[in-house]
């Protein structure tokens, strides 16, 4: 649901590996809310790959 949810509000055909890695950060928020285990994954996921 998150990378669906990034990729039909926040990615565009023009989104980087990089962009996609910012556009994936609020996804989590807008579906489970603020501080949610979900968005804390996706934030550290980017950050162990050193995207976002």
């Amino acid at each position: 649901m998150v990378w669906f949810r990034a990729w039909m509000f926040y990615m565009t055909s023009g989104t980087t590996y990089l962009r996609s890695g910012v556009a994936t950060l609020p996804a989590p928020r807008d579906l489970y809310g603020a501080g949610s285990a979900q968005e804390s994954a996706v934030a550290a996921a980017w950050s162990a790959v050193s995207v976002a």
